[in-house]
């Protein structure tokens, strides 16, 4: 499984200023279902902009696109048969477009046959579409420059960079393999914010399965230390298992130089001096990972957050007693924003990564 932002995602790559109106229309509304993991809604929409595209004024272009949007879909829900089916009809149709004007959407075709190749764990093949994508992506970035037009040129520059942490994150991939031959994994987002506030993020592979020594977890070249999400001085010291579910998507977010948010550094009201110690063992430090099990946010308000208690809602969890059961409240951190109506998103910590040396030690 891989899990891309949003941003990422190839629908949201393409260029469609010259299709028809009721297309675009079809296929905004494929991508807004999509973002709200309405998965049967998205395919329906991207499958009618692809009846509508065919035999009309928007082919082929529009039903390339069409294509890429319903392997968007089928890439998204684990379909990756279909996924595969439909981006090898993309790209084989708009190859055939000659020109630098359709260097744009042929580099996202051929970007989005190297995600799919690497969800199904075609590395060698997904880091050959992944080139052949970036290449197309340097010409497009020269042609929009020319035609002086600097938003598309950014995007293609952005799409680099990203393409560029894929390719990094499949050569680390292969030391993994050497160390554990039969280790399964899911690909995640990790974002980091930087010292001016702007994140950028970087795709490393998580092993499906905890290490056992001394419970730690890797991700890419690094090992980490799993501790417990809660603020609960009392479970801190427990050793934790972490369980990974293939079918439900992971981001992480990076603590960069400037520290945790103020909402995961605020301390408990009304505890002993000794439980504060413990507790601020959770606050998350520089070079620490938030792991988010949920649906992978873009660059946009990956690191608002909230706790969740309060009287319209509790957080907790349910624990067997002789006469039945009772519920323990606890303080659960949600991560969650809405940088856009389209782009609400929410997650549960699921657990705080703390690397086994610090970074300067290597």
């Amino acid at each position: 499984m891989i899990n891309v932002p949003l941003d990422y995602l190839p629908m949201e790559l393409v260029v469609e200023e010259r299709l028809s109106s009721l297309l675009r229309a079809m296929l905004r509304r494929c991508r807004a279902a999509l973002a709200r993991q309405q998965w049967a809604l998205a395919e329906r929409y991207a499958a009618n902009a692809k009846e509508a595209a065919q035999g009309g004024s928007d082919w082929p272009v529009g039903y390339a696109l069409s294509l890429i949007h319903l392997a968007d879909v089928y890439r998204s829900s684990l379909r990756l048969g279909r996924a595969l089916e439909y981006n090898e009809e993309a790209r084989l149709t708009l190859d055939k477009q000659p020109g630098p004007k359709y260097y744009h959407n042929r580099a996202v075709a051929n970007y989005a046959l190297g995600l799919t190749h690497h969800a199904l764990g075609n590395d060698t093949k997904a880091a050959e579409w992944y080139d052949r994508a970036s290449d197309l992506f340097r010409r497009a970035a020269r042609h929009w420059a020319w035609e002086n037009v600097p938003d598309r040129q950014e995007q293609c520059e952005q799409a680099l960079r990203w393409i560029e942490s894929l390719n990094r994150s499949l050569e680390e991939w292969v030391d993994v393999l050497q160390e554990e031959p039969l280790c399964a994994s899911i690909w995640i987002p990790i974002f980091q914010r930087n010292t001016g506030g702007e994140m950028e993020p970087r795709l490393f592979c998580l092993p499906a399965t905890l290490r056992r020594r001394g419970g730690t977890l890797r991700i890419g070249g690094r090992t980490y230390h799993v501790l417990p999400p809660t603020v609960d001085p009392h479970e801190m010291e427990e050793e934790r298992d972490l369980m990974i579910d293939f079918r439900v998507p992971y981001f992480a977010i990076e603590i960069g130089p400037d520290g945790a948010p103020d909402w995961l550094k605020e301390l408990p009201i009304g505890w002993e001096e000794e439980e504060q110690k413990m507790w601020e063992k959770a606050v998350p430090r520089p070079g620490d990972v938030i792991l988010v099990r949920g649906r992978c946010l873009g660059e946009r308000g990956a690191l608002e957050g909230v706790e969740v208690n309060g009287a319209d809602f509790q957080g907790g969890r349910f624990i067997r007693e002789e006469h039945g059961f009772r519920f323990i409240v606890e303080r659960e951190r949600i991560i969650g924003g809405r940088s856009e109506v389209e782009r609400n998103a929410l997650g549960q910590v699921v657990a705080l990564l703390r690397p086994t040396s610090h970074p300067e030690e290597g």
